[in-house]
Protein backbone atom coordinates (compact mmCIF):
# COMPACT_ATOMS: atom_id res chain seq x y z
CA UNK A 1 0.00 0.00 0.00
CA UNK A 2 1.19 3.89 -0.59
CA UNK A 3 0.27 7.03 1.47
CA UNK A 4 1.62 10.42 1.64
CA UNK A 5 4.42 11.06 4.79
CA UNK A 6 1.27 12.38 7.78
CA UNK A 7 2.34 15.70 9.33
CA UNK A 8 1.65 16.51 13.07
CA UNK A 9 -1.34 18.02 12.13
CA UNK A 10 -3.21 15.72 9.15
CA UNK A 11 -4.18 12.36 8.67
CA UNK A 12 -6.00 12.64 5.97
CA UNK A 13 -3.41 11.48 3.56
CA UNK A 14 -2.60 7.92 5.20
CA UNK A 15 -6.63 7.73 4.67
CA UNK A 16 -8.09 9.08 7.63
CA UNK A 17 -11.44 10.87 7.74
CA UNK A 18 -14.45 11.68 9.68
CA UNK A 19 -15.83 8.77 9.89
CA UNK A 20 -12.93 6.62 11.48
CA UNK A 21 -12.53 10.23 13.63
CA UNK A 22 -16.31 9.08 14.96
CA UNK A 23 -15.52 5.43 15.76
CA UNK A 24 -11.99 6.61 17.61
CA UNK A 25 -13.59 9.24 20.19
CA UNK A 26 -13.90 6.48 23.05
CA UNK A 27 -10.22 5.65 22.06
CA UNK A 28 -9.57 9.25 22.12
CA UNK A 29 -10.61 10.26 25.55
CA UNK A 30 -8.45 7.18 27.08
CA UNK A 31 -5.36 9.09 25.73
CA UNK A 32 -4.60 6.89 22.79
CA UNK A 33 -3.74 8.01 19.33
CA UNK A 34 -4.49 6.82 15.75
CA UNK A 35 -1.79 4.69 13.78
CA UNK A 36 -2.41 3.41 10.43
CA UNK A 37 -0.66 0.08 10.01
CA UNK A 38 2.14 -0.26 7.11
CA UNK A 39 3.74 -3.58 8.19
CA UNK A 40 3.19 -6.69 10.09
CA UNK A 41 6.25 -8.64 11.45
CA UNK A 42 5.83 -11.50 14.02
CA UNK A 43 4.31 -9.99 17.63
CA UNK A 44 4.94 -6.12 16.45
CA UNK A 45 4.07 -4.06 13.35
CA UNK A 46 5.41 -0.87 12.08
CA UNK A 47 2.72 1.86 12.05
CA UNK A 48 2.14 5.94 11.16
CA UNK A 49 1.12 8.04 13.53
CA UNK A 50 0.71 11.80 13.37
CA UNK A 51 3.74 12.14 14.84
CA UNK A 52 5.67 10.16 12.53
CA UNK A 53 6.49 6.41 12.18
CA UNK A 54 6.20 4.04 15.65
CA UNK A 55 7.11 0.17 16.25
CA UNK A 56 4.41 -0.89 18.57
CA UNK A 57 4.04 -4.53 19.81
CA UNK A 58 0.59 -6.20 18.40
CA UNK A 59 -0.29 -9.36 20.51
CA UNK A 60 -3.61 -7.38 21.89
CA UNK A 61 -4.73 -6.97 18.34
CA UNK A 62 -3.99 -10.69 17.21
CA UNK A 63 -6.30 -13.09 16.90
CA UNK A 64 -6.65 -17.27 16.36
CA UNK A 65 -9.57 -15.79 13.82
CA UNK A 66 -7.53 -14.94 10.89
CA UNK A 67 -10.44 -12.25 9.80
CA UNK A 68 -9.85 -10.46 12.71
CA UNK A 69 -6.21 -10.33 13.46
CA UNK A 70 -4.61 -7.23 12.76
CA UNK A 71 -3.15 -6.90 8.58
CA UNK A 72 -1.42 -4.43 6.85
CA UNK A 73 -3.86 -1.46 6.43
CA UNK A 74 -5.83 -1.37 9.45
CA UNK A 75 -6.56 1.70 11.36
CA UNK A 76 -5.68 1.15 15.25
CA UNK A 77 -5.78 2.43 18.41
CA UNK A 78 -2.25 3.19 19.37
CA UNK A 79 -0.60 3.16 23.70
CA UNK A 80 2.49 5.13 23.42
CA UNK A 81 3.33 4.18 27.25
CA UNK A 82 5.12 3.12 28.62
CA UNK A 83 6.04 0.85 25.45
CA UNK A 84 4.40 1.64 22.31
CA UNK A 85 1.45 -0.65 22.11
CA UNK A 86 -1.47 -1.41 19.58
CA UNK A 87 -4.40 -1.77 21.77
CA UNK A 88 -7.47 -2.24 19.68
CA UNK A 89 -8.32 -2.28 15.77
CA UNK A 90 -11.17 0.30 14.41
CA UNK A 91 -14.09 -1.60 12.05
CA UNK A 92 -12.49 -2.10 8.65
CA UNK A 93 -14.16 -0.19 5.71
CA UNK A 94 -12.74 -2.70 3.52
CA UNK A 95 -10.97 -5.68 2.76
CA UNK A 96 -9.24 -8.09 0.36
CA UNK A 97 -9.84 -11.17 2.02
CA UNK A 98 -9.13 -15.00 0.74
CA UNK A 99 -10.03 -18.46 2.40
CA UNK A 100 -7.74 -18.98 5.26
CA UNK A 101 -5.80 -22.54 5.67
CA UNK A 102 -8.03 -24.12 7.81
CA UNK A 103 -11.51 -26.21 6.94
CA UNK A 104 -14.04 -23.35 8.19
CA UNK A 105 -15.41 -20.39 6.79
CA UNK A 106 -13.14 -18.17 7.95
CA UNK A 107 -11.53 -15.66 5.90
CA UNK A 108 -7.56 -14.54 6.23
CA UNK A 109 -7.28 -10.74 5.70
CA UNK A 110 -4.89 -9.78 3.43
CA UNK A 111 -5.04 -5.97 3.30
CA UNK A 112 -7.61 -3.82 5.03
CA UNK A 113 -9.47 -0.07 4.34
CA UNK A 114 -8.75 -0.09 0.78
CA UNK A 115 -9.92 1.67 -1.79
CA UNK A 116 -8.56 1.23 -5.28
CA UNK A 117 -7.14 -2.96 -6.72
CA UNK A 118 -4.48 -2.07 -9.57
CA UNK A 119 -4.66 -5.39 -11.15
CA UNK A 120 -1.09 -5.26 -13.15
CA UNK A 121 -1.37 -7.62 -16.18
CA UNK A 122 1.94 -7.77 -18.45
CA UNK A 123 1.44 -6.98 -22.23
CA UNK A 124 4.83 -9.07 -22.65
CA UNK A 125 2.82 -12.46 -21.92
CA UNK A 126 -0.10 -13.93 -23.05
CA UNK A 127 -3.18 -12.96 -21.76
CA UNK A 128 -4.03 -14.80 -18.48
CA UNK A 129 -7.78 -14.54 -18.88
CA UNK A 130 -8.58 -16.46 -15.92
CA UNK A 131 -5.99 -14.89 -13.73
CA UNK A 132 -7.66 -11.63 -14.34
CA UNK A 133 -10.94 -12.84 -13.85
CA UNK A 134 -10.07 -14.54 -10.26
CA UNK A 135 -8.36 -10.72 -9.35
CA UNK A 136 -11.63 -8.59 -10.37
CA UNK A 137 -13.46 -10.82 -8.42
CA UNK A 138 -11.20 -10.33 -5.45
CA UNK A 139 -11.43 -6.42 -6.03
CA UNK A 140 -15.01 -6.44 -5.95
CA UNK A 141 -15.66 -8.87 -3.41
CA UNK A 142 -13.30 -6.50 -1.16
CA UNK A 143 -15.06 -3.75 -1.61
CA UNK A 144 -12.83 -1.77 -3.52
CA UNK A 145 -12.82 -0.15 -7.28
CA UNK A 146 -10.25 -2.58 -9.30
CA UNK A 147 -9.07 -0.88 -12.05
CA UNK A 148 -6.85 -3.11 -14.57
CA UNK A 149 -3.28 -1.81 -15.38
CA UNK A 150 -1.22 -2.93 -18.31
CA UNK A 151 2.34 -2.96 -18.39
CA UNK A 152 5.14 -3.27 -21.19
CA UNK A 153 2.69 -1.03 -23.55
CA UNK A 154 5.81 -0.55 -25.67
CA UNK A 155 6.46 -4.19 -26.57
CA UNK A 156 3.00 -4.69 -28.21
CA UNK A 157 2.17 -4.30 -31.87
CA UNK A 158 -1.46 -4.24 -31.57
CA UNK A 159 -2.28 -2.47 -28.53
CA UNK A 160 -6.01 -1.46 -29.52
CA UNK A 161 -6.23 -5.69 -29.92
CA UNK A 162 -5.04 -6.18 -26.43
CA UNK A 163 -7.23 -3.54 -24.86
CA UNK A 164 -10.18 -4.89 -26.56
CA UNK A 165 -9.71 -8.63 -25.06
CA UNK A 166 -9.28 -7.07 -21.98
CA UNK A 167 -12.28 -4.67 -21.97
CA UNK A 168 -14.47 -8.04 -22.85
CA UNK A 169 -13.52 -9.56 -19.80
CA UNK A 170 -13.87 -6.31 -17.43
CA UNK A 171 -17.06 -4.49 -18.63
CA UNK A 172 -17.03 -0.99 -16.74
CA UNK A 173 -13.65 -1.58 -15.65
CA UNK A 174 -11.15 1.21 -16.17
CA UNK A 175 -8.10 0.30 -17.85
CA UNK A 176 -4.80 2.14 -18.54
CA UNK A 177 -2.34 1.02 -20.95
CA UNK A 178 1.48 1.77 -19.17
CA UNK A 179 4.72 1.46 -20.12
CA UNK A 180 7.96 2.27 -17.77
CA UNK A 181 10.35 2.31 -20.83
CA UNK A 182 8.43 5.41 -22.71
CA UNK A 183 6.73 6.99 -19.45
CA UNK A 184 3.28 6.17 -21.41
CA UNK A 185 0.01 6.08 -19.11
CA UNK A 186 2.04 7.02 -15.89
CA UNK A 187 0.56 10.28 -15.16
CA UNK A 188 -3.32 9.16 -15.62
CA UNK A 189 -2.50 5.92 -13.67
CA UNK A 190 -1.58 8.78 -10.77
CA UNK A 191 -5.08 10.25 -11.53
CA UNK A 192 -6.82 6.92 -11.45
CA UNK A 193 -5.67 5.20 -8.81
CA UNK A 194 -6.87 7.07 -5.64
CA UNK A 195 -6.83 6.96 -1.82
CA UNK A 196 -5.45 3.78 -0.46
CA UNK A 197 -4.13 1.08 -3.34
CA UNK A 198 -3.51 -2.45 -3.78
CA UNK A 199 -1.03 -3.47 -6.61
CA UNK A 200 -2.06 -7.13 -7.74
CA UNK A 201 -0.71 -9.72 -10.41
CA UNK A 202 1.56 -12.45 -11.14
CA UNK A 203 5.65 -12.29 -10.93
CA UNK A 204 7.32 -10.26 -14.22
CA UNK A 205 3.60 -7.77 -14.77
CA UNK A 206 5.45 -4.95 -13.34
CA UNK A 207 3.77 -3.98 -10.08
CA UNK A 208 7.44 -2.89 -8.40
CA UNK A 209 7.75 -0.90 -11.56
CA UNK A 210 4.85 1.02 -11.20
CA UNK A 211 4.82 1.60 -7.21
CA UNK A 212 8.17 3.24 -7.93
CA UNK A 213 6.25 5.29 -10.84
CA UNK A 214 3.61 6.05 -8.15
CA UNK A 215 6.56 7.05 -5.35
CA UNK A 216 8.63 9.18 -8.00
CA UNK A 217 11.37 7.03 -6.41
CA UNK A 218 13.16 3.56 -6.55
CA UNK A 219 11.80 2.09 -3.34
CA UNK A 220 11.10 -1.27 -4.64
CA UNK A 221 13.76 -3.95 -6.22
CA UNK A 222 13.18 -4.62 -10.38
CA UNK A 223 14.60 -7.66 -11.46
CA UNK A 224 14.18 -8.50 -15.62
CA UNK A 225 11.82 -11.61 -16.93
CA UNK A 226 12.45 -13.90 -18.90
CA UNK A 227 12.05 -13.57 -22.87
CA UNK A 228 10.02 -16.36 -23.38
CA UNK A 229 7.17 -16.31 -21.53
CA UNK A 230 7.41 -12.90 -19.58
CA UNK A 231 7.87 -14.23 -16.04
CA UNK A 232 9.82 -12.72 -13.75
CA UNK A 233 11.06 -13.80 -10.02
CA UNK A 234 9.18 -12.36 -7.33
CA UNK A 235 11.02 -8.86 -6.04
CA UNK A 236 8.12 -8.12 -3.56
CA UNK A 237 7.81 -10.90 -0.78
CA UNK A 238 6.05 -8.55 2.18
CA UNK A 239 3.16 -6.00 2.12
CA UNK A 240 4.38 -2.86 3.30
CA UNK A 241 2.34 0.90 3.28
CA UNK A 242 4.24 3.33 1.40
CA UNK A 243 3.43 7.23 1.35
CA UNK A 244 2.83 8.53 -1.66
CA UNK A 245 4.07 12.22 -2.34
CA UNK A 246 0.58 13.81 -3.70
CA UNK A 247 -1.62 11.58 -1.09
CA UNK A 248 -2.81 8.20 -0.47
CA UNK A 249 -1.75 4.37 0.24
CA UNK A 250 -0.55 1.78 -1.82
CA UNK A 251 0.82 -1.65 -1.56
CA UNK A 252 2.37 -4.54 -3.78
CA UNK A 253 2.08 -7.65 -3.57
CA UNK A 254 3.51 -10.92 -5.32
CA UNK A 255 0.58 -13.33 -5.02
CA UNK A 256 0.95 -13.29 -1.40
CA UNK A 257 2.01 -16.39 0.26
CA UNK A 258 -0.99 -18.23 1.71
CA UNK A 259 -1.56 -21.45 3.34
CA UNK A 260 -3.17 -24.41 2.82
CA UNK A 261 -3.36 -27.57 5.15
CA UNK A 262 -2.93 -30.66 1.77
CA UNK A 263 -4.55 -33.28 3.53
CA UNK A 264 -7.90 -33.84 5.59
CA UNK A 265 -10.27 -32.23 2.74
CA UNK A 266 -13.76 -32.21 1.82
CA UNK A 267 -13.54 -33.91 -1.32
CA UNK A 268 -11.43 -36.56 -2.79
CA UNK A 269 -11.01 -34.73 -6.27
CA UNK A 270 -9.32 -32.02 -4.24
CA UNK A 271 -6.93 -34.54 -2.19
CA UNK A 272 -5.66 -36.08 -5.29
CA UNK A 273 -4.94 -32.96 -7.03
CA UNK A 274 -2.58 -31.49 -3.85
CA UNK A 275 -0.87 -34.66 -3.89
CA UNK A 276 -0.10 -33.92 -7.73
CA UNK A 277 0.91 -30.42 -6.13
CA UNK A 278 2.85 -31.40 -3.84
CA UNK A 279 4.93 -34.41 -6.03
CA UNK A 280 5.23 -31.90 -8.78
CA UNK A 281 6.88 -29.13 -6.46
CA UNK A 282 9.16 -31.74 -4.86
CA UNK A 283 10.37 -33.13 -8.44
CA UNK A 284 11.30 -29.75 -9.50
CA UNK A 285 13.05 -28.68 -6.30
CA UNK A 286 15.21 -31.26 -6.51
CA UNK A 287 17.40 -33.31 -9.09
CA UNK A 288 15.86 -36.76 -8.18
CA UNK A 289 12.60 -38.15 -7.63
CA UNK A 290 14.06 -39.23 -4.25
CA UNK A 291 12.07 -36.79 -1.84
CA UNK A 292 8.89 -37.34 -3.74
CA UNK A 293 8.85 -41.08 -3.52
CA UNK A 294 9.61 -40.27 0.30
CA UNK A 295 6.73 -38.05 0.94
CA UNK A 296 4.76 -40.47 -1.11
CA UNK A 297 6.29 -43.49 1.16
CA UNK A 298 5.33 -41.26 4.42
CA UNK A 299 1.56 -40.75 3.14
CA UNK A 300 1.00 -44.48 3.83
CA UNK A 301 3.06 -44.29 7.39
CA UNK A 302 1.84 -44.74 10.18
CA UNK A 303 4.18 -41.36 10.97
CA UNK A 304 1.82 -39.34 8.74
CA UNK A 305 -0.24 -36.32 10.12
CA UNK A 306 -2.48 -35.00 7.53
CA UNK A 307 -2.92 -31.68 8.91
CA UNK A 308 1.14 -30.95 8.78
CA UNK A 309 1.52 -31.41 5.40
CA UNK A 310 1.38 -28.19 3.90
CA UNK A 311 1.26 -26.04 0.49
CA UNK A 312 1.82 -22.47 0.60
CA UNK A 313 0.12 -21.24 -2.54
CA UNK A 314 0.56 -17.69 -4.61
CA UNK A 315 -2.99 -15.31 -4.36
CA UNK A 316 -3.89 -16.72 -7.64
CA UNK A 317 -4.12 -20.04 -5.83
CA UNK A 318 -1.36 -22.19 -7.19
CA UNK A 319 0.98 -24.01 -4.79
CA UNK A 320 4.66 -22.97 -4.95
CA UNK A 321 6.16 -24.33 -1.76
CA UNK A 322 5.93 -27.37 0.40
CA UNK A 323 6.59 -28.08 4.25
CA UNK A 324 5.93 -31.47 5.72
CA UNK A 325 5.93 -32.82 9.17
CA UNK A 326 5.89 -36.07 10.38
CA UNK A 327 6.13 -38.23 13.68
CA UNK A 328 9.53 -39.59 15.05
CA UNK A 329 10.63 -40.07 18.17
CA UNK A 330 13.42 -38.96 20.72
CA UNK A 331 14.18 -41.88 22.44
CA UNK A 332 10.63 -42.10 23.45
CA UNK A 333 9.55 -39.11 23.15
CA UNK A 334 7.25 -38.18 20.95
CA UNK A 335 8.27 -35.34 18.53
CA UNK A 336 8.32 -34.53 14.75
CA UNK A 337 10.72 -34.62 11.79
CA UNK A 338 10.23 -31.47 9.38
CA UNK A 339 11.07 -32.02 6.03
CA UNK A 340 11.36 -32.36 2.76
CA UNK A 341 10.81 -28.90 2.04
CA UNK A 342 10.55 -27.42 -1.54
CA UNK A 343 9.79 -24.57 -3.34
CA UNK A 344 9.16 -24.12 -7.35
CA UNK A 345 13.07 -23.29 -8.62
CA UNK A 346 10.85 -19.81 -10.03
CA UNK A 347 10.32 -18.92 -6.49
CA UNK A 348 13.71 -20.05 -5.10
CA UNK A 349 14.50 -16.76 -2.23
CA UNK A 350 10.90 -15.39 -2.65
CA UNK A 351 9.45 -16.23 0.84
CA UNK A 352 7.62 -18.87 -0.37
CA UNK A 353 9.36 -22.05 1.00
CA UNK A 354 9.41 -19.93 4.20
CA UNK A 355 6.00 -19.29 4.16
CA UNK A 356 5.43 -22.64 4.34
CA UNK A 357 7.68 -24.16 6.95
CA UNK A 358 5.82 -21.43 9.10
CA UNK A 359 2.78 -22.72 8.67
CA UNK A 360 3.79 -26.03 9.12
CA UNK A 361 5.32 -25.00 12.22
CA UNK A 362 2.28 -22.75 13.49
CA UNK A 363 -0.05 -25.90 13.06
CA UNK A 364 2.17 -27.96 15.44
CA UNK A 365 1.55 -26.07 18.09
CA UNK A 366 -1.76 -25.46 17.44
CA UNK A 367 -2.08 -29.01 17.70
CA UNK A 368 -0.20 -29.54 20.64
CA UNK A 369 3.19 -30.76 19.94
CA UNK A 370 6.11 -29.64 21.71
CA UNK A 371 9.19 -30.49 19.71
CA UNK A 372 10.47 -30.04 16.04
CA UNK A 373 13.71 -32.10 14.66
CA UNK A 374 15.38 -30.98 11.20
CA UNK A 375 18.24 -32.47 9.58
CA UNK A 376 19.60 -29.73 7.22
CA UNK A 377 21.48 -26.72 6.15
CA UNK A 378 22.92 -24.81 9.60
CA UNK A 379 22.68 -21.16 8.18
CA UNK A 380 19.10 -21.54 7.43
CA UNK A 381 16.72 -23.31 9.77
CA UNK A 382 17.54 -20.93 12.81
CA UNK A 383 15.69 -18.44 11.30
CA UNK A 384 12.74 -20.38 12.55
CA UNK A 385 14.50 -20.90 15.92
CA UNK A 386 16.18 -24.01 15.47
CA UNK A 387 19.19 -24.50 17.49
CA UNK A 388 22.30 -27.44 17.37
CA UNK A 389 20.34 -30.46 18.43
CA UNK A 390 24.15 -31.97 20.04
CA UNK A 391 23.70 -28.97 22.74
CA UNK A 392 20.62 -31.04 24.49
CA UNK A 393 22.06 -34.25 24.22
CA UNK A 394 20.00 -35.12 21.12
CA UNK A 395 22.31 -37.49 18.33
CA UNK A 396 21.35 -39.57 15.35
CA UNK A 397 22.08 -43.72 15.10
CA UNK A 398 24.44 -42.36 11.54
CA UNK A 399 27.44 -39.95 11.38
CA UNK A 400 25.80 -36.42 9.85
CA UNK A 401 27.93 -33.41 10.88
CA UNK A 402 27.57 -31.86 14.29
CA UNK A 403 25.95 -28.42 12.94
CA UNK A 404 23.31 -29.88 10.29
CA UNK A 405 21.13 -31.61 13.10
CA UNK A 406 19.04 -29.14 14.68
CA UNK A 407 16.14 -29.17 17.44
CA UNK A 408 13.38 -26.36 18.06
CA UNK A 409 10.94 -26.81 21.19
CA UNK A 410 7.75 -25.07 19.98
CA UNK A 411 6.70 -23.89 23.58
CA UNK A 412 8.49 -23.54 26.91
CA UNK A 413 9.03 -27.56 27.26
CA UNK A 414 13.11 -28.24 27.86
CA UNK A 415 14.09 -30.61 25.07
CA UNK A 416 14.49 -34.31 25.35
CA UNK A 417 17.71 -35.88 25.29
CA UNK A 418 18.40 -39.26 23.23
CA UNK A 419 18.53 -40.70 19.69
CA UNK A 420 15.99 -39.59 17.12
CA UNK A 421 14.45 -42.65 15.08
CA UNK A 422 12.66 -41.79 12.06
CA UNK A 423 9.90 -43.13 10.54
CA UNK A 424 10.54 -46.30 8.47
CA UNK A 425 10.53 -44.17 5.03
CA UNK A 426 13.59 -42.29 5.92
CA UNK A 427 16.02 -45.45 6.13
CA UNK A 428 17.43 -43.90 9.67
Amino acid sequence: MYSSSPSSSDLSALGWDDSFAALFVAHAIAGLVPARVVRVDRGRCDTLTASGPVRAASAAVVSLDPAHTVCTGDWAALRLEPEPELVALLPRRSAITRASSDRTSHQQVLAANVDTVAIAASLAAPLNAGRVERLLALAWDSGAKPVVVLTKADVVDDLDAAVAALTSLAPGVDIVTTSATTGTGLDLLSTVVTGTTVLLGPSGAGKSTLANALLGREHMDTNEVRAGDGKGRHTTVHRELLPLPGGGCSSTRNGENCFEHSEQLDHPRRDRRRHRAIRKINLAAFDTAEEADLVDALRADPAWIGSLSILSAGLDGEPVGYALLTRCHVDDTPALCLGPCAVLPEYHRTGAGSAAIRAALEAAEQAGEHFVIVLGHPTYYPRFGFTRASEYGIRLSIDVPDEALMALSLGSEQLPSGTVRYAAPFGI
